[in-house]
């Protein structure tokens, strides 16, 4: 217990050099994001103009909230109700120190026959992501009979419903998750597949491995735009409906001022003069916006983001049906 006391010292004096504490409104303007943080939110700045055309609905023109990321903590009891949760022993103890210098805590326990696997419950002082991994990737194979052995693999609803029931778990509600305007909760699946050969009739054949269902920060006023793990919460199933894995990460936001709203000749002009930036390798020339949302970008848990500024997700279409999204900064 010592050690972990003086590692969580430690790790403190470390994360103070790193992760500036804010306290709401009243302090030194939050900094913008550099050229390399928006490369990893949001994309690359526009090469070229494009020509807008607006058919959306005007943007709101309230006063709209920018966000400091705060300061995290050590969830001990967190870790401890989760590990005892899946029946996880071990001591809280350091990890070895990752990928960007990030530090971090965790309950590991190893597999008895296989000491490549292990099963655990992790927390990154650095971002304060939080995981449990159960080394089953859902993987089940005959090898004599060459076929899949996956089953009672939940479908996406089935999926969907487990998740809520262990959003307690974590210290959650549904009033954590992001929502749609229409009040229903935004939340997305996915499945990974193996193909196989099927020897009975010859014909190639998917099984399913795993079922994952994500959830997304709820941010006041907008919506989140995740890279990776950066503003969700993902939770992943495997055979018999057995919990393969969770993983969680919010950042701790905290309101430290307001940004000035636009309207849509603002961005149409942002648009045409290369302020917008996007995923999209490729864009059309000219575009009609069809769709602006408020978007809050959070890049993912490597990435030592220390704000969360607004942006103007815009959706644009051309003459030949394809598609562009492009992120527009409110100031």
């Amino acid at each position: 217990m010592m050690l972990i006391h003086l590692s969580l010292k430690v790790a403190g004096m470390f994360l103070l050099t790193l992760l500036p504490l804010y306290a709401g409104q009243g302090h030194k303007p939050i900094p913008k994001p550099e050229s390399y943080e928006l490369e990893r939110m949001i994309g690359n700045q526009l090469e070229t103009s494009i020509r807008a055309t607006w058919k959306a609905s005007e943007p709101q023109q309230t006063n709209l909230f920018m966000y400091a990321v705060g300061q995290v903590q050590l969830d001990e009891k967190l870790m401890k109700r989760v590990a005892e949760r899946f029946s996880l022993t071990g001591e809280i103890t350091p990890m070895p120190v990752g990928r960007e210098g990030d530090i971090g805590f965790w309950i590991k326990e190893a597999n008895p026959t296989n000491s490549t696997k292990y099963r655990c419950v992790s927390f990154s002082l650095l971002s304060g992501s939080f995981a449990y991994h159960s080394g089953d990737d859902g993987y089940r194979w005959d090898i004599k009979n060459h076929t899949p052995l996956m089953h009672g693999v939940p479908d996406k609803e089935q999926a969907r419903q487990m998740a809520l029931e262990f959003l307690p778990l974590l210290g959650l509600t549904t009033n954590s998750l992001e929502h749609y305007g229409n009040g229903r909760l935004r939340w997305a699946s996915s499945a990974p597949e193996i193909g196989y050969t099927d020897r009975v009739d010859k014909q190639r054949k998917k099984a399913v491995m795993a079922r994952s269902i994500s959830f997304y920060q709820r941010v006041p006023g907008g919506v989140t735009a995740g890279v990776g793990d950066g503003g969700q919460l993902r939770f992943s199933f495997v055979s018999e409906g057995k919990v393969a894995s969770i993983e969680w990460f919010f950042r701790k936001l905290v309101e430290a001022g307001e940004a000035k709203p636009k309207s849509s000749k603002q961005i149409i002009r942002d648009i045409s003069r290369r302020n917008a930036w996007t995923w999209h390798r490729t864009v059309p020339s000219s575009v009609t916006i069809t769709n602006c949302a408020l978007a809050y970008p959070q890049g993912n848990s490597w990435l030592n983001q220390k704000s969360v500024w607004p942006f103007y997700m815009v959706t644009g279409t051309n003459s030949e049906g394809g598609s562009v999204t492009l992120f527009v900064p409110l100031e």
